[in-house]
């Protein structure tokens, strides 16, 4: 059987992987693949009713916390120190507690001033904390919410396709959500219609050019079936990026110790969401010592360009 890839866009045969959906522990199996041509990861067959597969608000990113008190302030201050030289209490903060996910974006160029739209945003966890920053034109869309809403801080968020987002923007986010799309291409080109000149697409995504994969396999759990669809290799990415109109600019591997506790949670069996619909703790399966040893084993592979996920920073070709 053969298969057009979402990724590169080549034709391939199909070398089945069955993978079993293990988020919620349902174990219901869905047949993957790999293409020949780019090495991405994708699913065989999308379920007709995939939606049932985010099970509403059980789903992780429509739950997003959005804590306040002391503890909270000095976050916003660290977090806010990525974005100024002028934060001196917030720069030592960086030092002693640094946070991965908003390095990368500073890394990736955002400012305050810019218009940021966050594709596949859930509640907005993530706009509220960039609100928290002192980020002011911010919004997201998510079709998947129960209807419009508006953080605490005030960031609007509409349930909607994205493509019916005509705004421009400055910076475009996919923030572990391109992979959840059905056609990734015509996502991105989308993207860049609405992208104005000198803007930025950031694409923060699993990929199985990693060693966790390699080590994992199936067991991998940011393979996370049936609801990610495709799952591009750093070529593929590469590729994707040059068909939607896009040159890749960067690359920042940004992986943790979740990639290997949450594989080694499912190699057991163990699903990541409790009978009550929070989160697994992997201090109560794992000792404390060992989830350290694996944060330092991933960011030591996220050195070597081999972490299993990134932050892919595309650019409008010229």
């Amino acid at each position: 059987m053969n298969l057009i890839c979402r990724i590169c866009g080549e034709s391939f045969e199909m070398s089945p992987l069955q993978v079993p959906e293990m988020m919620f522990g349902t174990k219901e199996s869905f047949t993957y693949t790999v293409c020949s041509h780019c090495g991405s990861l994708q699913i065989a067959e999308i379920p007709e009713d995939i939606g049932r597969y985010y099970s509403g608000a059980a789903y992780y990113s429509f739950q997003a916390a959005f804590p306040s008190g002391l503890a909270e302030r000095v976050r916003r201050l660290r977090n806010a120190a990525y974005f100024s030289k002028r934060n001196p209490i917030g720069t030592v903060l960086v030092k002693l507690a640094p946070v991965h996910w908003v390095q990368v974006l500073a890394s990736a160029g955002l400012q305050r001033d810019h218009r940021i739209l966050d594709v596949g945003c859930g509640s907005g966890g993530t706009l509220e904390k960039l609100a928290r920053m002192g980020f002011s034109r911010l919004a997201g869309v998510d079709p998947f919410i129960a209807q419009d809403l508006r953080t605490p801080a005030g960031v609007p968020i509409r349930k909607a396709a994205f493509e019916d987002i005509a705004d421009p923007q400055d910076v475009i986010m996919f923030n572990h959500s391109l992979e959840h799309v059905f056609d990734p291409v015509t996502e991105l080109r989308h993207a860049a219609r609405i992208l104005s000149p000198g803007g930025r697409c950031v694409v923060r995504i699993p990929t199985p050019s990693s060693t966790v994969w390699d080590i994992y396999g199936t067991d991998w759990v940011q393979l996370d079936a049936p609801r990610h669809i495709a799952l591009p290799s750093r070529a593929g990415m590469a590729r994707l990026a040059d068909r939607a109109g896009f040159v890749l600019e960067q690359t920042i591997d940004d992986s943790w110790a979740f990639g290997i506790w949450g594989s080694k949670l499912y190699r057991k069996g163990i699903s990541l969401q409790t009978a009550e619909g929070r989160t697994v703790d992997p201090g109560a399966y794992f000792e404390r010592e060992k989830i350290a040893e694996w944060a330092a084993f991933s960011a030591a592979q996220n050195a070597l360009g081999r972490g299993d996920q990134a932050a892919f920073v595309l650019r409008l070709a010229a």
